[in-house]
């Protein structure tokens, strides 16, 4: 029979407040799941600090990203009866899960949509691409635009050498080159991204360019995990996790920086 399981997020533990965000409903290996983005963004945000939000998302996607391959797979289902009910009991996380709870209904999207409007509030499909990118760049440009360019592209017009084209997040100068890239170590493009912007370096540093260039991600799932320790490992690079983006702004603002290119 399936069963769903109630998303809560609990942003005060020694209050004990709860508030439903989301919903898994569950039939064998076929996963249902969404939460309400509303209540993510306009509820529960300025109730946590940014990086207990960040986490929130994150959670949240990688519960995503989950139940979709789970759905489009023959493997066990990791979100069992057995698991949930233990997450139920003994989990004391930002994100908790209720119960899994038997549902005599067809599981189906339609069906699920219904449930979800019942228990959580209107449903919304979610799984926002880069959410956690975005989340990023919503925090960090504003501080900064002042001081750099920001989502530029790197090419030959601008660099007559360069072997191919680089976006950075942003780039600036004071007396020396400073960079910055976005990664998302969990996606399946991270290491083509990450390879340009770390050919790029090399690049400027062969022009005897020496300058501050920070990469701006988070610790990743476990299969992306070895890169992100060996990034953190460069010499070359300042890696700066999503929760401490402040460092960032308190550089660019005290450094004495400015546009690397000339802004219109």
């Amino acid at each position: 029979m399936p069963f769903y399981s109630i998303v809560k997020v609990v942003p005060n533990p020694s209050v004990g407040e709860m508030l439903a965000v989301g919903l898994l409903l569950i039939d064998g290996n076929r996963i249902f799941f969404t939460f309400s983005d509303y209540k993510i963004q306009q509820v529960i945000r300025p109730l946590l600090s940014n990086a207990a939000f960040s986490l929130l998302q994150q959670s949240l996607q990688s519960i995503g990203r989950m139940s979709k391959k789970q759905s489009s797979s023959l493997s066990g289902n990791p979100f069992t009866e057995e698991y949930l009910t233990y997450l139920s009991r003994y989990s004391n996380n930002l994100l908790q899960f209720s119960a899994p709870i038997p549902i005599n209904i067809p599981a189906n999207e339609t069906q699920f949509k219904k449930l979800f409007d019942k228990i959580v509030g209107s449903y919304e499909p979610v799984e926002k691409p880069n959410t956690t990118y975005e989340l990023i760049k919503e925090q960090l440009y504003p501080k900064i635009k002042e001081f750099v360019n920001i989502d530029i592209e790197i090419n030959a017009a601008k660099m007559p050498d360069i072997l191919f084209p680089v976006k950075l997040n942003f780039i600036g100068k004071n007396g020396m080159p400073i960079t910055g890239k976005i990664i998302d170590f969990e996606t399946e493009n991270h290491d083509n991204e990450l390879t340009k912007y770390i050919l790029f370096v090399q690049y400027m540093r062969k022009k005897k360019q020496e300058g501050k260039y920070f990469i701006i991600g988070d610790d990743a799932a476990l299969q992306h995990h070895a890169t992100w320790l060996q990034i953190k490992e460069e010499n070359s690079f300042e890696v700066v996790p999503s929760n401490q983006i402040d460092k960032i702004t308190t550089y660019l603002t005290t450094q004495n920086v400015h546009p690397f290119f000339p802004k219109a």
